[in-house]
């Protein structure tokens, strides 16, 4: 188990701006040193709703709902502090179309979402190869962590309850302990979780805040690998070894889901510390200064060569 952030120890603050993904608050968290304030959800005008989530939510789950930050994170006495409103999918859709989010973005709160490495006992770190329809005809992926939204829903018939504690108040680590179990096939009891911060990915599609968290469990990559998996989820396996972190983040970091790569920067700055911490973000700055600089064709080379690079570097157990 990672040294949780002390009382009195402010990280990040302002925020620490990187090409793929801010860091509003990095630490080691445990559940106690989490505070959730939820506020009532902001009030949209029907007619600016119905534009923008009907177009692009057809056939899509948008009434779920789920929870959005509503403002930056606070670390503040060794406690993480987050404000939260109920929201639902729709919103989630709005808020990513890049299309309509510069004009209405500011209306909505930015859906909020987990995201986690896993220690196993054999000393590998769980990933997943992120597969899409730029990767489907090579059956490779991107490189990427488990993860997911928050449940804000009651579905008797379906087993959903909210991920919220007795107070009504969002749990990020319920949250990502169930996701853990839908995509991986482990029970809450078997892992034991930390989380590292505040988030705010980039990607033009994936636009919003994350939790990332580490969590440990007794299992090998083996016995984790016959579990059952979610239809899509492919589980790969990297050694937990500096060489090996520092090569998926500095080699190819364009040609990666920024998701990933902010729950593995953090995870190398609680383990190896400030000063590794600053290199490596130096260099995924520089790496990403060179890739900014190729052609369409050679940006093209690039993603395929990082893809076969997160392979050689990982392993199905």
């Amino acid at each position: 188990m990672l040294e949780a952030t002390p009382r009195g120890q402010e990280q990040f603050s302002p925020t620490s701006e990187l090409p793929y993904f801010k860091i509003y608050a990095a630490g080691v968290f445990h559940r106690g040193q989490i505070q959730v304030e939820m506020r009532p959800p902001r009030k949209v005008p029907d007619d600016i709703v119905a534009k923008i989530t009907e177009p692009i939510c057809l056939g899509r789950d948008e009434k779920r709902k789920t929870y959005s930050l509503i403002r930056p994170p606070h670390v503040a006495s060794g406690h993480l502090q987050l404000a939260i409103e109920e929201s639902n999918f729709g919103t989630y859709m709005a808020v990513n179309n890049p299309v309509d989010r510069d004009k209405y973005g500011n209306l909505f709160a930015k859906p909020i979402a987990t995201s986690t490495l896993i220690e196993t006992a054999d000393n590998q770190l769980v990933v997943i190869a992120q597969p899409n329809r730029l990767t489907a005809s090579t059956g490779k992926g991107y490189f990427n962590v488990v993860g997911g939204f928050p449940d804000a829903d009651i579905n008797y018939e379906k087993g959903r309850i909210p991920d919220t504690n007795l107070y009504g108040e969002w749990d990020p680590f319920m949250t990502i302990q169930r996701e853990v179990q839908e995509e991986l096939g482990l029970w809450p009891g078997e892992l034991d979780v930390q989380a590292l911060g505040v988030v705010f990915n980039k990607h033009h599609i994936s636009y919003q805040p994350i939790v990332p968290f580490i969590g440990r469990t007794l299992l090998t990559a083996d016995e984790i690998s016959r579990r059952d998996h979610e239809s899509g989820i492919v589980p790969r396996f990297i050694e937990k070894d500096q060489a090996v972190i520092e090569s998926l983040l500095l080699d190819y970091p364009a040609a990666h889901i920024p998701t990933g790569l902010a729950n593995l920067l953090l995870y190398g700055k609680a383990v190896y510390g400030k000063a590794w911490y600053t290199d490596t973000a130096d260099g995924m700055q520089d790496a990403h200064t060179v890739f900014t600089a190729l052609d369409r064709q050679q940006k093209s080379q690039y993603v395929k060569d990082g893809m076969q690079h997160f392979y050689d570097l990982s392993r199905a157990a």
